[in-house]
């Protein structure tokens, strides 16, 4: 039997539920070409792991609603995720121009520059730039802009600096177990 109380297998239970809704009103001629339902079935796609099909949704709610900065960030993470790097890269290029302010596509910005193509300026500078602007950003999401920026500074040989950044993230999320290494590498203490 299945055990309805287990969180695990409600979540899965309210997923199901919500796929067939959708399903039956993006079915209905009325709600077919509704922007908000498309990025609702997109994201139930992510979170089912089937990003290539979530990637197809978002750029149907794109065309519908192009001025959605969500979506356009969505679009880019949904095809980094897929390993779509060349294309996540121009999707962040664009909701950068649409808010040039926009915290978390700097960092996830500037984090693919540096792991995939290897521009370590560029991407201090979107990092950095996230960093020190006003706003918040979730914990995590913090901790790996500092992890990255620590990495970069450490190929630089500006450990001092990078120890600061490794700090950072080892705080701001201890239970990773790279910002520990890379903090206790450069000499700082956990």
């Amino acid at each position: 039997a299945i055990d309805h109380a287990d969180p695990e297998v409600a979540g899965l239970v309210q997923v199901a539920d919500a796929r067939g809704v959708l399903s039956y009103l993006l079915n209905q001629k009325q709600f077919s070409t509704d922007p908000v339902l498309i990025a609702f079935k997109a994201e139930i796609l992510a979170l089912e792991q089937d990003t290539n099909s979530a990637v197809l949704f978002i750029q149907t709610v794109r065309q519908l609603w192009p001025a959605w900065v969500k979506m356009a960030s969505l679009q880019a993470d949904y095809q980094l995720q897929a390993g779509k790097t060349q294309e996540a890269a121009a999707s962040y290029e664009t909701v950068l121009k649409m808010n040039p302010k926009h915290k978390v596509a700097q960092i996830n910005y500037g984090i693919l520059n540096y792991r995939f193509f290897k521009r370590s300026d560029t991407a201090m500078n979107y990092l950095v730039g996230a960093l020190t602007s006003k706003g918040r950003l979730l914990r995590q999401l913090e901790a790996k802009a500092n992890f990255v920026l620590a990495q970069i500074l450490t190929e630089q040989r500006q450990n001092a600096k990078a120890r600061e950044y490794a700090q950072k993230a080892y705080l701001l999320n201890p239970g990773d177990n790279d910002y520990k290494d890379l903090l206790v590498r450069l000499g700082g203490s956990t």
